[in-house]
């Protein structure tokens, strides 16, 4: 859906949805089957709501007279306000019928007088014996209906401070608190308080309310939603008539609904859209989108905080910023071609054809291959692992010096960790090259002598036609030097940045720069917590200047529950994590995320053989009511795949090995290893044989250097992080041996 589209005219004849994030909470609780009908429902509600087939009933609200309820089928019913005059419908929330109505009974949905904005909030039930004063009675008159005064605040334990006590009622009123409101937030003592009471307060008065427990001063906080007047303007003119006053579809209205026209609904309803249109981003994230400079951004945040989302919102954006008559596009570029798929196709429901058209999305790796063949470079890029690569390193470790007394191991990892990384190309720059991470030291002589089996290796690729990916980056960046102004990008956009390896940012930095000697415009996401390529980074090195406000990072986790994240973090407390710079993160960059939602304990079930954890897995889904293919179970290496898949397809169950260009509505439980998983979220995901010696994976923990080591055990948790944060409402995990260490209460 595109951002167009939130522009609606009350005067029209035809219908207009707006969809509250209150719905689309509600939403994400139903099973699979059910949001298929639900939007089927909103289909052939949009083409006309007042049709005698939808089967109105009236709510038990006397607060909200206009509140009604629908019939999704038997089961299920969907709370609407029905407007009194012109065609503009609210959904509200869905739910099983006796919930439906519980919260229609509890809740309002009114215009704020004070932002001109539009909320859903949980309020004290009406009483004959309330009282209405003026102001309450002009706040109502958005629906020309009257509030209520709220109960007298209840006095807090001493022990206790309430967190809003140096603002006034004016204070809290003014940045949207609703009246009915103001005990409830006068009660909170503490930031838990406000999130565990986010459900009952509007979206953009939460964010309010978190930003001033945060610090922010009351006009920071207004300037959170804050409109140009040509906005204002625009939206007042639009969104207003003398027939039905209604709110501006400002900043703080779009934080908390979806408004939809009539062609919206006729054409582009599916299960998909619905899953698309519940995006809201935070005013935070809207920032950081709509960004003016293009100056160096580095976005952090746990999994989950949205920064891909912001992303790809912003290659959105600036798509829109190119002039008219220019060939300039936006790089979004990744680590992975899977990564880059996934990228790809999330564009496609968020950009309109003209902004698509103007974004080039490629991994890396794809990306430097095309630039040196358009350059007319003789070389194929080569991997580890394969036949030409270590067939070269074979040979040249033959040339290893015995009496540097320097293993095998350490040469393998010097050339990646130094040689490769830092592009050093002769002896007397190795000889002056810092060693940063390797924690062996060796003597000038014994560099001397390793020196030999590098430059061997280079020699035997170059023989074969062959070159790393570290020195094909290099290249490229030398041909972007000897060629000013031959990149034509607006701006470059990174995500996972930190799995970039040095040569690489290096280069997008080259890319970025629209002059040799301005600041490169690139925007970056990462997170090194999620760091699963064991590269370590400065961006400062590469000369990228995020220092100060260039650095932000975001705190609300979107995709998981809490008491899936506190299960994901917990292997990563305590350790030692960068920056991306040339700072480091304590655990409070763990422990200060918080996620929006709460659900189910993640479970772990000892299996006594892999028949017994299949039959597991299966009951867990059937239980859940959950469609297979929003199931996933994750392994960490390709032979424990193949091992449950066989025991699957004994089953004659469907199911899908995640891989490159998946066709994603094809029938059957996901497959993935905890690599590819990565970047996807599922609503139900299975860590399988999450053994000892597995997870970790003891192979690839091997290793005679110290630092190295400590590297690699970094990235095996950094690893099973990522694949547990892929897990949106339940996470479950089992083995079928000894538990791993990393499930140790």
């Amino acid at each position: 859906m595109t951002k167009e589209r939130i522009m609606i005219n009350l005067n029209a004849t035809t219908p207009t949805l707006a969809i509250s994030d209150s719905f689309f909470s509600s939403m994400e609780r139903l099973p699979g089957k059910t949001i298929s009908k639900v939007a089927k429902f909103i289909k052939k509600f949009g083409s006309n709501p007042t049709s005698k087939g939808i089967h109105y009933e009236k709510v038990n609200n006397p607060s909200e007279p206009l509140f009604r309820s629908a019939r999704i089928d038997d089961d299920y019913r969907l709370i609407i306000k029905h407007p009194e005059d012109g065609n503009v419908f609210i959904l509200l929330y869905v739910a099983k019928h006796d919930d439906a109505y519980e919260w229609a009974e509890t809740h309002r949905c009114k215009v704020n007088s004070r932002t001109n904005t539009l909320q859903v909030f949980k309020a004290p039930p009406a009483t004959e014996t309330s009282t209405i004063s003026e102001e309450d009675d002009e706040e109502g008159s958005g629906f020309l209906f009257k509030e209520l005064v709220p109960p007298v605040q209840p006095k807090l334990p001493g022990l206790f401070k309430p967190l809003f006590t140096s603002f006034s009622d004016e204070d809290l009123l003014s940045i949207g608190v609703p009246r009915e409101t103001l005990s409830l937030v006068r009660s909170f003592c503490s930031f838990d308080d406000i999130h565990h009471n986010r459900k009952d307060l509007p979206p953009d008065v939460f964010d309010s309310l978190c930003a001033l427990a945060e610090g922010d001063s009351l006009e920071e906080v207004k300037k959170l939603f804050e409109n140009s007047s040509a906005e204002n303007e625009q939206a007042h003119k639009q969104l207003n008539s003398d027939k039905e006053p209604f709110a501006e579809v400002n900043e703080r209205t779009q934080r908390g609904f979806k408004l939809l026209g009539a062609d919206d609904l006729m054409e582009e309803v599916t299960k998909e859209s619905l899953l698309t249109w519940r995006i809201f981003l935070h005013p935070y994230q809207k920032k950081l989108v709509e960004r003016k400079s293009l100056t160096p951004m580095l976005v952090r945040g746990v999994a989950g905080t949205g920064k891909t989302l912001v992303a790809l919102y912003r290659a959105n954006f600036l798509a829109g910023e190119i002039p008219p008559n220019s060939s300039q596009k936006i790089l979004l570029t990744t680590f992975t071609k899977n990564l880059a798929e996934d990228l790809s196709a999330q564009l496609n429901n968020i950009c309109s054809d003209e902004a698509r058209a103007k974004i080039e999305v490629a991994n890396i790796d794809a990306w430097v291959s095309g630039f040196l063949k358009q350059n007319n470079c003789p070389f194929n890029i080569v991997y580890p692992g394969s036949p030409v690569y270590e067939s070269c390193w074979k040979n040249a470790i033959t040339y290893a010096d015995p009496s540097a007394k320097l293993d095998d191991d350490f040469y393998d990892t010097e050339w990646r960790r130094v040689i490769l990384e830092q592009g050093i190309r002769t002896e007397n720059e190795y000889l002056r090259a810092p060693r940063r991470g390797r924690g062996s030291s060796i003597t000038r002589e014994q560099r001397k002598k390793a020196w030999v089996v590098f430059e061997e290796m280079r020699s035997n690729l170059e023989k074969r036609h062959a070159m790393t990916i570290e020195d094909a980056c290099a290249m490229a960046r030398g041909i972007l030097t000897a060629n000013p102004g031959f990149a034509n990008y607006f701006s470059v956009i990174v995500d996972e940045t930190q799995d970039m390896n040095e040569q690489a940012l290096k280069l997008l930095a080259a890319l970025a720069k629209h002059t040799p000697e301005s600041e490169p415009a690139i925007f970056m996401v990462g997170d090194a917590h999620q760091r699963i390529y064991a590269r370590k980074v400065s961006l400062g090195a590469c000369g990228i200047n995020v220092r100060g406000r260039r650095s932000t990072r975001l705190k609300l986790v979107y995709r998981t529950t809490e008491e899936i994240r506190k299960l994901s973090e917990k292997v990563l407390l305590g350790q030692t994590v960068d920056d991306m710079d040339e700072g480091v993160e304590g655990d409070q960059a763990l422990t200060s995320a918080y996620s929006l939602r709460h659900g189910k304990a993640p479970e772990i079930y000892d299996a006594v053989d892999e028949d017994a954890q299949v039959d597991w897995v299966l009951d867990q889904i059937r239980a859940a009511d959950c469609p297979d293919n929003e199931a996933c179970v994750v392994f960490r290496t390709k032979e424990f795949l193949k091992a449950f898949k066989d025991k699957l397809d004994e089953r004659r169950c469907p199911n899908v090995v995640i891989k490159s260009s998946e066709n994603t509505t094809s029938p059957g439980i996901r497959l993935s290893t905890m690599h590819r998983v990565k970047g996807l979220e599922f609503k139900l995901l299975f860590i399988a044989d999450c053994n000892q010696g597995i997870v970790p994976l003891e192979k690839a923990l091997k290793s005679s250097d110290k630092q190295e080591k400590a590297i690699k055990e970094m990235t095996e948790r950094s690893l099973f992080y990522v694949a547990c944060s892929r897990a949106r409402d339940k996470l479950l995990i089992s083995s079928t041996g000894t538990r791993s260490e990393y499930l140790k209460r």
